[in-house]
């Protein structure tokens, strides 16, 4: 990233220094704009830090303006990678203009020798600050079914963070979205493909990822989606509704269909698992009809990303439905 920071610099981006431990700081030292990509939060005393991980493709930069975005390599050689062809079909106009598009905008895209990079706004994590209700929780899982993990899903939110002393109702005071992120395991068929041609095999790392990613042989991946996102959903809710270790019984006897979605999300045989559109359907239908006062209830303090165990069976759960295992 430094050998390119001239390159960068000529087309008006200005990358952050390392500071070692403490992470990556831009070089601007006044607070970024407030008008930032249409994204919400308060920036007037905000000093912005990015803290990589090993496994990182990212580099946050400063754009004109002062307004921070995050540019990534999506392609290199003489082809292009399935990446960029997918990041290219994402922000056509007509599929951008797509209400149901939730995925972040590519902003720019540049080449340099055989890489192509995409710039795209600084959004926050969706889980920070965490959730403080269960209604924020059910608005995240319905956006989320309709990456199929946390960590790539971000909110339309760059700012201060309140403070966690008592974690206020925060996302009640904008209207949050949260997109998608990191398509470079991701597939795309042509609109005509026959469902039983949409097959193919690709590395699939998660551990929450569908049984049938794992044997090396070609799968669905629009019903391996559908299970990951499935466990996704249940590992968060395992950490934040369990109060005892009765298989999320307190929470599912407040919203018990919520747990039958997610056993048929992640039924065994991909065959038998219901589509991202029905389970859509179905979900938007349980937020609709849970009450306020469950809606309202304050969650514990504890992060996104458990996945130790499977979504539970009906009969384990005390869940009984039309469609069993």
């Amino acid at each position: 990233w430094e050998a390119l920071r001239p390159f960068f610099l000529s087309k008006g981006y200005d990358l952050y220094t390392s500071r070692g431990s403490r992470g990556l700081f831009p070089r601007i030292n006044d607070s970024p704009a407030l008008d930032s990509f249409g994204l919400y939060g308060d920036r007037s005393n905000f000093v912005p830090v990015y803290t990589p991980c090993s496994i990182c493709h990212y580099s946050p930069k400063t754009y004109r303006k002062n307004r921070d975005v995050v540019i990534k390599p999506v392609s290199w050689g003489s082809e292009e990678t399935q990446e960029l062809r997918i990041l290219r079909y994402l922000n056509s106009d007509p599929i951008r203009a797509n209400p149901a598009n939730a995925t972040v905008p590519v902003i720019d895209i540049l080449e340099h020798s055989a890489w192509t990079f995409a710039v795209m706004p600084f959004w926050g994590d969706c889980d920070r600050p965490e959730f403080a209700t269960a209604g924020e929780a059910l608005e995240w899982a319905s956006q989320l079914i309709g990456d199929i993990s946390h960590e790539n899903v971000q909110m339309n939110f760059y700012g201060t963070i309140p403070p966690d002393t008592e974690r206020p109702a925060f996302r009640s005071d904008f209207p949050v979205k949260y997109a998608l992120i990191d398509f470079g395991s991701s597939v795309q068929f042509p609109p005509d493909t026959l469902a039983q041609e949409r097959r193919g095999y690709w590395v699939v790392g998660r551990e929450q990822r569908a049984p049938e990613t794992k044997r090396k042989r070609p799968f669905d991946p629009f019903a391996a989606d559908v299970y990951q996102t499935g466990r996704t959903i249940y590992g968060w809710i395992k950490v934040k509704f369990l109060t005892t270790h009765i298989l999320l019984q307190g929470f599912v006897d407040q919203v018990p269909s919520l747990l039958g979605l997610l056993q048929d999300m992640t039924r065994a045989r991909a065959r038998n698992r219901m589509s991202a559109p029905e389970a859509h359907e179905r979900i938007l239908a349980i937020q609709a009809s849970t009450p306020e006062s469950v809606k309202l209830q304050r969650l514990t303090d504890k992060r996104l990303g458990c996945y130790d165990e499977v979504v539970p069976g009906r009969t384990a759960a005390y869940i009984y439905g039309t469609s069993p295992y």
